[in-house]
């Protein structure tokens, strides 16, 4: 990532998405499990800009995160525009707290959300 933010134009001449240049956007960064508030390790490395439908404000190369405690994975930094797309923000916990994922169980609402990060969204 440090090299297309040096370089913006890094990109610009691969055939997948022929012009792009990188314009940095707002992107909190997750230090935490969305999931358990635990500490996690970097745990993956991925291209996105090579995703057929990728786009700004998303990030061209996705540092994703596995928690030490739960496992979850989670993406370090994600656009702050997708986050505030609803005013009802809750997070997903687990029924008991252990180390086995298959005791995270959530019941949801039946107003229409969307799951991001262990973070439901509500769409208006």
């Amino acid at each position: 990532m440090e090299a297309i933010q040096k370089q913006p134009v890094l990109f610009e001449h691969f055939s997948i998405h022929k012009g792009y240049i990188y314009k940095q956007t707002p992107q909190p960064t997750f230090y935490r499990c969305t999931v358990c508030r635990k500490e996690g390790a970097p745990f993956f490395t991925a291209i996105s800009y090579l995703m057929n439908h990728f786009d700004n404000p998303f990030e061209p190369v996705k540092t994703w995160i596995k928690c030490n405690y739960c496992g979850d994975l989670f993406t370090e930094k994600f656009p702050e525009t997708f986050l505030k797309l609803s005013e009802y923000h809750e997070l997903l916990l687990p029924e008991r707290h252990s180390h086995d994922i298959s005791t995270y169980f959530h019941i949801m609402p039946t107003q229409p959300r969307r799951c991001i990060f262990g973070v439901t969204f509500s769409i208006n």
